[in-house]
């Protein structure tokens, strides 16, 4: 593999990993930086959750992108 492969390739894997319109990470990343932060948070280092609800995010969502 070259190195313009191997940048392609990581380029799909960012890909895979973060959504290229808001820059949030998608599901799959999310869960494992969670777990990942649980992981280090057993080993005595502190840990924050903010969970957010907005409601009617989905019209929002749908009327903006």
């Amino acid at each position: 593999m070259n190195v313009s492969d191997t940048k392609l390739l990581e380029k799909i894997q960012e890909q895979g990993k973060i959504d290229s319109l808001t820059g949030v990470f998608l599901k799959g990343a999310l869960m494992q930086a969670l777990r990942s932060s649980l992981d280090i948070a057993q080993k005595g280092y502190p840990l924050s959750l903010i969970l957010l609800d907005i409601d009617h995010f989905k019209k929002i969502n749908d009327t903006y992108g």
